[in-house]
């Protein structure tokens, strides 16, 4: 992620906005960037913002109502 000069609260918001992008493309099956990737957001967003609500959002139900379809059975 490129640095500029954003306030903490604008970094917030930007982080935010992207993993709930990226959340939603994965559970509607159009993943645009890897695990790695998505989870270097979390972890810059959880040590600015520790307590942020986009952490709650666990789960397809926040962001379709259709089942997900995995290639492989998920054994959870």
């Amino acid at each position: 992620m490129k640095k500029n000069n954003l306030t903490n609260n604008e970094e917030i918001k930007k982080l935010e906005q992207e993993i709930l992008k990226h959340k939603k493309l994965y559970y509607a099956g159009n993943r645009e960037i890897e695990d790695e990737e998505f989870d270097q957001l979390e972890a810059r967003l959880k040590k600015i913002d520790p307590t942020n609500p986009v952490f709650d959002m666990v789960g397809s139900s926040f962001f379709s109502s259709e089942p997900i379809k995995h290639n492989k059975e998920m054994l959870s």
